[in-house]
């Protein structure tokens, strides 16, 4: 989605939700629009209004809308539009800027993923620690965790899990691009899906084994197949091209 556009904006608010018929009120649609665009205040203090006025001033302007109570107009609003408003760094930015959230209202962290990325920069060497203490103290939970996800996510477990040791070994080229890495992980889903399919274990294996005794291949997309485990254990670290180094 392009960059925001405050009067496209305020056409949509009009076109959708302003009514045309007159209230017997002081406050007119262009103090609601200018209610609706700020972020900087609840919109019954910017109108200077009571609270209970405003919203029974709202619910009259706009009907019985689907808003949860707890969240203003103006970031409802903003949120059926296809945006929302970072607390943060006070842009309003695409829906797809922000990282999921459970516990909020519309499912959004209400701080955008980049000022959160600079947040964590930030104070990585905190959140390592605290990490590292959680760990130590919650060795069982964090091990149910872990056995759990892998179980369910065997796929995600085992691209991570190839990619570390690839990367140990030095059998990561830094040439990678994302397009490789989405079809490498494509092969592990798709081993995930001869599993549900077939009922036999398959796994992802390097053609070139990454520790062969005469030969080694790399983490690549192009060295990687999907066989049985069956396969894979009479296979073990050994290719036919290494017949031609003895």
């Amino acid at each position: 989605m392009s960059d925001f556009d405050l009067q496209k904006y305020i056409q949509f608010i009009e076109s959708k939700f302003i009514t045309k018929e007159y209230y017997n009120s002081k406050i007119f649609n262009n103090d609601i629009i200018n209610s609706l665009i700020q972020f900087e205040q609840p919109i019954y203090e910017f109108l200077k209004i009571h609270k209970q006025s405003s919203y029974k001033l709202f619910k009259k302007r706009f009907g019985n809308i689907n808003k949860p109570l707890n969240v203003s107009y103006n970031r409802y609003f903003l949120f059926i539009y296809g945006y929302k408003y970072c607390i943060k760094c006070k842009k309003i930015l695409d829906l797809s800027k922000f990282n999921s959230r459970n516990n909020t209202s519309d499912q959004k962290n209400n701080i955008c993923k980049n000022c959160t990325h600079k947040y964590y920069i930030k104070n990585s060497e905190h959140f390592k620690s605290y990490s590292r203490q959680y760990r130590k103290n919650n060795k069982d939970i964090v091990q149910t965790y872990y056995k759990s996800y892998a179980k369910k996510n065997n796929d995600k477990f085992n691209f991570y899990t190839a990619k570390r040791r690839a990367k140990k070994l030095q059998a990561t080229p830094v040439w990678l691009t994302i397009e490789h890495w989405k079809q490498i992980k494509e092969l592990y889903k798709l081993a995930k899906k001869l599993i549900k399919e077939t009922g036999i274990l398959h796994v992802v294996d390097h053609i070139i084994p990454l520790q062969g005794k005469y030969v080694s291949g790399l983490h690549v997309p192009w060295n990687l197949q999907i066989i049985s485990s069956k396969e894979n254990g009479n296979k073990y670290n050994y290719h036919v091209s290494e017949e031609y180094w003895k």
